[in-house]
C-alpha cells in the first residue's frame, strides 16, 4: 500500500497524514504498508489493532530506500502519536519527531520487531512498550535521542509498567534525552539487552528498575556501552535481582 504522491526521497514532499490512518484500518495478515518518501504531518493520534499471524507478518515500512518522516508535532498535546496493540509485526525504516508526549508506545505487544527506525526530539519517549502481555518483542538497529518535554522527562526506548518474557534490545543507539537513555523500570521480567550505546543522556544511560514496589528482574545485560551521561552508566535502580552483565563498558 502507498499513498498518492510524486516520490520524495529527501523526505521534503508534504503527504497526507489520513494515508497512515486509512493503511493502518484496512491492513490484513500478510499484507505490506510501504510509505513513500516525504512528511506525513499527523494531526489525529493513529491507533494500529490488526495483528498479523506467526506465519503472515504485517509489515510497515519506508519504500525502498526513501527517507520517511512522521511529523506529529500537530498530535494534541495530551495524546500519544502512535498506540499499537498487536501481534507480529514489523516496523522499519521511520522516522518520528516532535511527538509532545510519547511518540510510539505498544500496549500488550507480542513478537514484534522495530528495526531501523529514528525517533527524536519527543516529548516522553521515542519508542515504548508497556502493561502485562508484552512477549518476544525485538527492538533492533535504531536510534532514539533529543527525546525531552521540557521539565526533565523525556526517555529514548522505554519498556515498563508490565510483565512478558523473551524481549530484546539489540544494537541500538540512545543519546542526548533529559531522563535517561534506556528505561525498564517496573517492568518485572528479564530483558536481553545487548550490543547498544548510551552517550550524553542527562540521567542514566542504563535503568534497571524503579516502580513503587520492589522489582526483581533478572535482566540479561551483556555488550553494551555508556558514556558521557549525566547519571550513572549502568544502574539497577533498587532492583533487587541478580542482573547478569558481561562485557560492558562504562566511562
Amino acid at each position: 500500500m502507498a499513498p498518492n504522491g510524486s516520490d520524495a526521497g529527501d523526505g521534503s514532499e508534504q503527504r497526507p497524514y489520513a494515508s497512515v490512518n486509512k493503511a493502518v484500518s484496512v491492513v490484513r495478515p500478510g499484507q505490506t504498508i510501504a510509505l513513500r518518501g516525504g512528511v506525513y504531518r499527523l494531526t489525529t493520534p493513529v491507533d494500529i489493532r490488526t495483528s498479523g499471524t506467526a506465519g503472515r507478518r504485517i509489515t510497515m515500512s519506508n519504500f525502498r530506500a526513501e527517507r520517511v518522516v512522521l511529523d506529529a508535532s500537530g498530535i494534541p498535546a495530551d495524546k500519544w502519536a502512535v498506540t499499537q496493540q498487536t501481534a507480529y509485526w514489523t516496523v522499519q525504516g521511520l522516522e518520528i519527531r516532535d511527538a509532545p508526549t510519547h511518540a510510539w508506545v505498544c500496549r500488550a505487544c507480542r513478537d514484534n520487531v522495530f528495526r531501523r527506525l529514528s525517533s527524536h526530539h519527543n516529548g516522553r519517549s521515542g519508542l515504548m512498550l508497556r502493561d502485562d502481555g508484552t512477549t518476544g518483542n525485538q527492538v533492533l538497529d535504531s536510534d532514539f535521542f533529543d527525546n525531552d518535554d521540557g521539565s526533565g522527562a523525556g526517555i529514548g526506548l522505554g519498556v515498563q509498567f508490565g510483565a512478558g518474557g523473551g524481549n530484546l534490545i539489540r544494537g541500538n543507539r540512545a543519546y542526548g534525552n533529559a531522563a535517561g537513555g534506556y528505561d525498564l523500570g517496573a517492568f518485572r521480567s528479564p530483558v536481553s539487552v545487548e550490543y547498544n550505546w548510551a552517550f550524553g543522556n542527562r540521567a542514566n544511560g542504563f535503568t534497571f528498575g524503579g516502580g513503587p514496589d520492589p522489582l526483581e528482574a533478572a535482566h540479561k545485560v551483556r555488550h553494551n556501552a555508556a558514556w558521557a551521561n549525566t547519571g550513572h552508566g549502568f544502574s539497577n535502580d533498587g532492583n533487587r535481582a541478580a542482573l547478569e552483565l558481561s562485557n560492558n563498558t562504562a566511562f
